[in-house]
């Protein structure tokens, strides 16, 4: 007899944070961009996932982009884990 076992939602949203970055990733690739330029941070909203791309050297406090390599940002349906979009941030 097999059993039913539910995920921890902490967990199923460490799953989906780990495949939005993934997919993120490869977003920022087609650009032309390296990940290892960048610091990257999950946000989680009701009807929203984004993935967003720093540069490693943004100097603290800064509003929009800043430092040597551009913000990007990715977004994401969380429920389906569809693309919305990509943007470079100002």
């Amino acid at each position: 007899m097999s059993e039913y076992h539910s995920v921890p939602t902490h967990l199923a949203q460490n799953v989906d944070s780990t495949i939005a970055v993934q997919r993120a990733t490869t977003e920022l690739q087609k650009r032309g961009l390296a990940v290892d330029r960048y610091n990257i941070s999950v946000h989680r909203e009701r009807d929203l996932l984004t993935v967003l791309f720093e540069s490693r050297d943004k100097p603290e406090n800064t509003l929009g982009s800043g430092g040597s390599a551009p913000s990007f940002a990715v977004e994401f349906d969380p429920q389906t884990m569809a693309l919305k979009k990509s943007y470079f941030v100002r």
